[in-house]
C-alpha cells in the first residue's frame, strides 16, 4: 500500500522522522503508526509492531559526517564522483538482516547521491517513475530523486559511522542540497535537508536493526529531468524502502509546501 505524505515547513522549527524497526523474522509485521505536535515540531513515528519508538531532540542527527563525496563531472555521470554516482561497498560498522533471517546479512551499502542507500549494487536512476519495490533493489530512501551537489550553493552529501543511544550506527546526510536543472548553475533557490541513519539493534535479535529517517527542511520534490519546475511538480520524490521485489516498507511521495 502506499501512503501519500506532505511535509510542511513552517517559518517556526520543523522536524519530521520515521522510525522503522527491523526484526530479522519471516512474516511481515503490521505498522502502527502516531503523530503528535509540540512546541512547533512536528514528528510522524512510525514503527513495527514490537519495536521501540525513541524520541528526537533535533531534525538532523549531528556528525555521520567523516566521509563528503567531491561531486562534479557531466549530467548523468554515473561514475563515483558523478552528478548520478555512487561509492560503493562502504562498510556498516555492523552486520543486519534486511526482514528476512534467510537474506544474507549485509555489512556494507551503497551510497547513491539520489537520495538513498542499497545493499545489492549501486542504483543510479534519479526519477521515481516506479515503486521502490519495482526498482528489484534492496534500498532504503530517505528521498529518492534527482539530487545535484555540484553547485557552489549547494551542500555536499556526507556519511559515516557514529552512535545512536550508545549504539553504533552508520548514516547518510544530505544538508542544504539542490536539485538537478539542465542550466549550469542548477537549482539552489531551494534546498532540501535530510538524513537516513541505520542503527544496530543486535540487543534484540541477531541481524536487528532500526532505520530512521530524518528532515529538517523539504522546498523542492523534482528535479528538471523529471518534470520538475523550479523544483516542483513532476515526478516527486519517494520515501520507503523495498526488498529487492519481494516486500517493501510504506513508501510515500514527498512533496514540499506550495
Amino acid at each position: 500500500m502506499n501512503h501519500n505524505l506532505s511535509v510542511i515547513r513552517p517559518s517556526r522549527p520543523y522536524m519530521t522522522a520515521a522510525r522503522y524497526h527491523f526484526p530479522a523474522v519471516k512474516r511481515w509485521l503490521p505498522l502502527r503508526q502516531a503523530a503528535f505536535r509540540s512546541i512547533g515540531i512536528l514528528v510522524f513515528f512510525l514503527a513495527l509492531v514490537g519495536g521501540s519508538v525513541p524520541t528526537f531532540a533535533a531534525a538532523i542527527r549531528a556528525g555521520f559526517n567523516a566521509t563528503t563525496i567531491s561531486t562534479f563531472g557531466n549530467d548523468g555521470d554515473q561514475t563515483t564522483t558523478g552528478e548520478d554516482g555512487s561509492i560503493p561497498n562502504v562498510p556498516l560498522g555492523f552486520s543486519a538482516r534486511f526482514c528476512n533471517p534467510n537474506d544474507p546479512a549485509f555489512t556494507q551499502v551503497n551510497v547513491n547521491i539520489n537520495g538513498n542507500v542499497t545493499l545489492n549494487a549501486p542504483f543510479h536512476t534519479f526519477t521515481p517513475e516506479q515503486t521502490l519495490l519495482d526498482t528489484q533493489q534492496r534500498i532504503i530512501a530517505p528521498f529518492w530523486a534527482d539530487v545535484d551537489p555540484r553547485p557552489a550553493a549547494s551542500g555536499k552529501v556526507k556519511y559515516g559511522p557514529g552512535s545512536v543511544n550508545g549504539r553504533t550506527a552508520f548514516g547518510v546526510t544530505w544538508i542544504n542540497i539542490g536539485y538537478f536543472t539542465w542550466g549550469a548553475a542548477g537549482g539552489t533557490d531551494k534546498l532540501n535537508s535530510f538524513q537516513v541513519i541505520l542503527i544496530n539493534r543486535s540487543d534484540t535479535g541477531p541481524g536487528n536493526f532500526d532505520i530512521e529517517f530524518n528532515y529538517d527542511k523539504v522546498q523542492w520534490e523534482a528535479g528538471e529531468a523529471s518534470d520538475g519546475d523550479l523544483g516542483l511538480g513532476g515526478h516527486a520524490a519517494h520515501r520507503g524502502g523495498g526488498r529487492g521485489g519481494a516486500r517493501r516498507f510504506p513508501e510515500a511521495s514527498v512533496r514540499s509546501h506550495r
